[in-house]
């Protein structure tokens, strides 16, 4: 889990569970209730439920958290978010131009995914975007500077004004614009994300995957002419701005306090934008995400990854070696693992670490025994929702600027037994994405080209939401997420999950 909030995510869950039970008439209690359990000195919380199952009998349901924001509040700075945004994009342009193809090994063998040649455009504008929105954030922010060297009567300082508004204000123009112009070309034409999983081969001819090297050069040479037109654009809307507008209201704010006002008024919802989109994106989600996949930038970034997956580690040791009171049986027959966000990122390690650990002698510690635990068949379901998985996998395999599967992508691959064998992988992983949810997507680096039955990802598109700037969010306010935990912890789909989504989760949790 990863928000902000203590418990904050575990209520949601919770709570999303309880209002389903209680619409399908399947909650046994008037509430949830709390407890904690003692576990070494410390105390783990959890919320309860109990619930009646399809065959009549009860279920009692318990909620864990893995919680650990305050591990990255602060830690992470907006420069070096951007240095790994920018990294990143560039290590993907590279793959993406130069192979068309990125390998993996997984399954015992070396599985090679195309790049489609669209991914030359999608990086290169979103890197385009970052530097305009960089840019037009600094502007914004020296214009206190500006202004109070005019109010001490600085020669010129009026031009500067005038300047930094024109650049931010024409640059916000051309953003807003491009975005208004891409949204109402993506519903005309009804396209969206890539909803397939990407077309890959097993131990192929190294390349054999890539696009057709016209169309990179095509999608290169789109990116080119976008970045230009938004060049000529912005100077030209910049230009009449100033002339007509910004300068002779830095000149004489007075006489044309019209002027004056617009530009307060522009500017200030501005930069509160640029700064919902500096902080509540770039540093709050990108820097966590750059301080979880890039561990080797700077040193503090391996101590807050070391940190955050203790915290699942320690929650997971707990869950799986828990005993019911007066008995040696385990206190939980089955485990179900749900992370959302990056969380889903920390969940996803969390169980192959448990895997790991359960699979080895002593591998949870002095004195325990190879497969103590049994987490490969107690674990039923792994949830993801909201994920950034493929885009984390692309990530890491793009920070190497060699196209063969080394020795750091097979030990990378060593330690998720969840892509090393099918056997690893009897619990259901269901991920749900939203096709206006631009972190998320369907994941297709995580499978065979041909998975066995029922053991592939299912991906299942949430489309109740629609609009790009909350779609992150709403997972939990729509009847899907709590419908696949409903169905998987009591057997039976609330009537009120829409089709084909009810189908598709009777069919994956079968």
């Amino acid at each position: 889990m990863g928000q902000q909030v203590r418990f904050g995510t575990l209520d949601d869950l919770a709570r999303a569970v309880f209002a389903t039970a209680v619409r399908c008439k399947t909650a046994l209690d008037p509430d949830i209730s709390v407890a904690l359990q003692p576990d070494a000195g410390n105390f783990h919380a959890r919320a309860e439920l109990n619930l009646k199952k399809s065959d009549g009998s009860r279920a009692s349901v318990h909620f864990y958290e893995a919680y650990w924001a305050p591990l990255t509040e602060g830690r992470v700075t907006l420069r070096e978010t951007l240095r790994f945004f920018v990294d990143a994009g560039l290590g993907g342009l590279r793959f993406a131009w130069r192979d068309g193809v990125f390998n993996r090994s997984m399954f015992g063998g070396r599985q090679e995914f195309e790049i489609p040649a669209r991914r030359i455009w999608q990086l290169g504008l979103a890197l385009w975007v970052l530097l305009l929105v960089s840019t037009a954030f600094a502007a914004v922010t020296v214009l206190p500077l500006f202004i109070t060297a005019d109010r001490l009567r600085a020669a010129g300082a009026d031009r500067e004004i005038a300047g930094a508004a024109t650049v931010a204000l024409s640059i916000g123009v051309v953003i807003l614009v491009s975005f208004l112009i891409a949204m109402i070309a993506a519903r005309a034409a009804g396209v969206g994300a890539d909803t397939g999983r990407p077309k890959s081969a097993t131990d192929a001819q190294p390349g054999m995957m890539a696009s057709k090297s016209w169309r990179r050069w095509g999608s290169a040479a789109l990116t080119v002419i976008a970045a230009i037109a938004s060049i000529v654009i912005t100077a030209v809307a910049g230009y009449l701005m100033y002339r007509c507008w910004l300068l002779p209201a830095a000149e004489d704010p007075v006489k044309n306090w019209p002027r004056a006002v617009l530009a307060v008024i522009l500017l200030g919802g501005e930069a509160f934008a640029f700064l919902r989109v500096m902080r509540g994106f770039l540093i709050e989600f990108g820097g966590d995400v750059a301080a979880y996949v890039a561990p080797f930038k700077v040193s503090k970034f391996e101590e807050i990854r070391r940190a955050i997956q203790e915290r699942g580690r320690s929650a997971a040791r707990f869950i799986y070696a828990v005993r019911a009171p007066g008995s040696d049986r385990p206190l939980y027959d089955r485990v179900m693992v749900v992370g959302h966000s990056l969380g889903s990122v920390l969940a996803y390690d969390t169980l192959n670490d448990a895997m790991n650990r359960d699979a080895s002698p002593e591998g949870w510690g002095a004195g325990s025994r190879a497969h103590q635990y049994d987490v490969v068949n107690r674990t039923r379901l792994l949830l993801t929702f909201g994920s950034p998985l493929d885009k984390t996998a692309f990530i890491f395999r793009t920070q190497r600027n060699a196209l063969e599967v080394t020795a750091r992508e097979k030990l990378a691959s060593a330690v998720q037994p969840l892509i090393q064998n099918y056997d690893n992988r009897r619990c259901r992983w269901v991920n749900v994405w939203s096709r206006s949810d631009w972190i998320s997507g369907p994941l297709g680096y995580y499978d065979q080209p041909q998975p066995p039955p029922g053991q592939g990802v299912c991906n299942i598109e949430n489309r109740g939401s629609r609009n790009p700037g909350t779609a992150h969010t709403e997972y939990w306010e729509g009847p899907l997420i709590s419908g696949v935990l409903h169905h998987a912890l009591i057997g039976t789909c609330p009537p009120d999950v829409p089709e084909p989504q009810r189908s598709r989760i009777v069919a994956a949790l079968a």
